[in-house]
């Protein structure tokens, strides 16, 4: 039987951030699927990046993400970001690896749960290559380990606190998948620690007519009856507008308000051993017929 070799490339993809206040209202309008936003709510968005600092770290997080994905990967690989919403996109990011030479590439999207479809929608439609996804990774060892680490550091220093492990809210009718996924990675975290106070809720809701995901980690600020509370962002694998604008300064006045004391845990961001264990369940699912050529 004869071997098959592919030169392959990874596809790394991401939300995508605003590189400047000044293309936010470009950014904003493809999130809206071209409808540029009403001014009461750009000036929102842009009150909300200016009080984090002008920009998100999320670009720059994505970068670093990819450079220890490939790290893990031997360091000898055709390697791409592309973002949902800004630049460079999920296309043009394809064509760089596809100039490459590359005919096979193997795609993930750095948030733990499996993500809306369109993701995985627009790397089929623009190519004709071979594809592999790594569709999910919200089990993930290492992953878990690091929340693990985090939550055990609190702990020491404040055992009887609420721990609250959040993630992005979506509309229910297109997140009961993402719910059930959310609660598994909580749930896995939870056992490891054995007896913890916790809770799972949800953040960061659109404004749309739609019902969204619950609880909200706002509601639950406001009616608690603990003293102190650490939030986890289970949800997210980055800090970005929603962990740094909607924990870090509203759901933390919130607590402020109630006489209530927050404290919040980072997601893995470039996390080397994170990112090593990825990088293995990337070549898992590209070496799974055939063998793989990084050179």
């Amino acid at each position: 039987m004869a071997v098959e070799f592919h030169r392959t490339g990874i596809l790394v993809m991401s939300h995508g951030t605003p590189a400047s206040l000044e293309d936010l209202a470009e950014f904003y309008t493809k999130i809206r699927r071209g409808s540029p936003p009403p001014l009461d709510l750009l000036d929102e968005l842009r009150s909300r990046y200016e009080a984090i600092g002008g920009v998100s770290p999320l670009g720059d997080i994505t970068a670093s993400q990819a450079r220890n994905l490939a790290i893990g990967l031997g360091g000898i690989v055709p390697m791409a970001v592309g973002t949902k919403f800004s630049s460079p996109s999920i296309e043009q990011a394809l064509d760089g690896l596809l100039a490459r030479q590359v005919n096979q590439v193997a795609c993930i999207v750095m948030t733990p749960q499996e993500p809306t479809p369109d993701y995985f929608e627009r790397v089929v439609a623009h190519t004709g290559v071979t594809l592999r996804f790594l569709r999910s990774w919200y089990t993930n060892e290492a992953f878990i380990s690091y929340h693990v680490n985090q939550i055990k550091e609190h702990l020491s220093k404040d055992p009887e606190c609420l721990v609250i492990f959040t993630a992005h809210s979506l509309p229910v009718f297109v997140g009961e998948k993402y719910r059930e996924q959310v609660a598994e990675t909580a749930r896995l975290i939870a056992d490891r620690l054995g007896d913890l106070n916790w809770v799972q809720v949800f953040q960061s809701a659109g404004r749309t007519n739609d019902e969204w995901l619950g609880p909200d980690i706002r509601d639950l600020l406001r009616e608690t009856s603990h003293k102190s509370v650490l939030v986890v962002p289970v949800g997210f694998a980055s800090d970005n507008l929603e962990t740094l604008y909607d924990l870090d300064i509203e759901a933390r006045a919130i607590a402020r308000e109630v006489g209530v004391v927050f404290e919040r845990t980072r997601p893995p961001n470039g996390d080397m051993a994170t990112m090593a264990s990825l990088a293995q369940d990337l070549l898992g699912i590209i070496s799974s017929e055939g063998h793989v050529n990084f050179n």
